[in-house]
């Protein structure tokens, strides 16, 4: 009996200790973009700056675009089509070329003569030793990050908005009114898939599923021959223009001044919530994340933690009016107010402190939002 007590003690003790370890897996290097565009990479441990590179041609680059990151490299693409790969322990440029219209654009008849030369929220994404990525007038490129040699263009006549997705060798792409498949290597289409209402938000790839949210609160799922899988319609709701799409093991999160759980598998609404501020107006979302206490909402007003029912446990008044984007690593919270201060929030809401000072903010923006992103 004592034996069995004993073993049966190591193994609950070897048991926390792996979900222990697991649970606080350490990332050393934050990294983070904002609406000026600058790219500041942080050491976590020591709240210093790595390096910096500063944003530039503002009057352009004033909304935020993402990065991609592999084992060595960052991958930054600004709106102005300019591409930039950094050496990302350092931030030496190790590649730079800028994108502009295609010479077969004039081929095929579309008119993009009002429409400015402009790359919105790319990640992009690299594949392959390649950068993909899409433009505002239609096109859709892959070019090789080292030659600057383009592989190839699909040209479309739709402004696109959002960033293409990789897997499994299919491009996927949101062009608004549909979701177009094509063939990676070639660009070749393989086939697509008409939209029930218009979306010009990215989609969202999880599995073998994606999901897109149209501007007017349609929340679609479809597999990945772009059959559709369920499609869930909610009411009006001020739709978050940042973050505003989280997907769960078992739900996905979306909204605005309401907050909607829908189940993954069915597309049932599980609950919804109201997000009102003190005196009961609507407190738009700016971004939501799932933490070990459940979900936790960022609004410009406050922070709120949820349980997998929707009942807000915990709640706090923001110490700053924060922007864009939380980021969960490292067992805290880590956000980006207006006045350029970087904040770090644990899960519980009690604990919270200034990471870092003096972010780059674009006084002339047209959009609030940053990026962050840990390894």
């Amino acid at each position: 009996m004592i034996k069995l007590f004993f073993l049966g003690f190591l193994l609950l003790l070897f048991s926390c200790n792996n979900s222990n370890s697991k649970e606080e897996q350490k990332f050393k290097t934050l990294y983070l973009t904002t609406n000026a565009n600058d790219v500041y990479v942080f050491d976590i441990e020591s709240k210093k700056i790595k390096w910096h590179y500063p944003g530039f041609n503002l009057e352009v680059n004033d909304e935020v675009n993402f990065f991609s990151l592999d084992d060595k490299t960052m991958t930054k693409v600004y709106q102005d089509g300019t591409v930039i790969q950094f050496d990302k322990s350092n931030g030496t440029i190790l590649h730079k070329f800028q994108d502009k219209e295609d010479e077969s654009q004039s081929y095929y008849g579309y008119d993009f003569a009002d429409v400015e030369f402009l790359l919105f929220y790319q990640y992009p994404i690299v594949y392959q030793g390649n950068v993909l990525f899409a433009n505002s007038h239609g096109e859709i490129k892959s070019v090789n990050i080292q030659t600057q040699k383009q592989n190839w263009v699909y040209i479309q006549p739709q402004i696109i908005y959002s960033s293409p997705k990789v897997l499994n060798n299919i491009l996927y792409a949101n062009i608004n009114h549909k979701i177009i498949a094509l063939d990676v290597k070639t660009g070749k289409k393989l086939f697509d898939k008409a939209l029930d209402d218009i979306a010009t938000n990215e989609l969202m790839i999880d599995g073998d599923k994606i999901y897109i949210l149209s501007q007017n609160n349609t929340l679609a799922c479809y597999n990945l021959k772009l059959e559709t899988e369920w499609i869930c319609k909610v009411e009006s709701t001020n739709q978050s223009s940042t973050h505003n799409l989280l997907i769960t093991e078992k739900a996905v999160y979306f909204g605005g001044s309401t907050l909607y759980s829908v189940d993954k598998k069915t597309g049932k609404i599980n609950w919804q919530s109201v997000l009102n501020d003190e005196n009961s107006n609507p407190d738009n979302l700016l971004s939501v994340i799932e933490t070990n206490k459940g979900i936790m909402v960022m609004t410009e007003n406050k922070f709120l933690n949820l349980d997998k029912k929707g009942k807000i446990t915990t709640s706090k008044k923001n110490t700053e009016t924060p922007m864009g984007m939380l980021y969960h690593c490292n067992q805290m919270n880590y956000y980006l107010t207006q006045k350029g201060n970087l904040y770090r929030i644990d899960n519980d809401l009690k604990k919270e402190e200034l990471f870092y000072k003096g972010i780059t903010i674009d006084p002339n923006h047209r959009v609030d939002n940053t990026y962050l992103y840990a390894d």
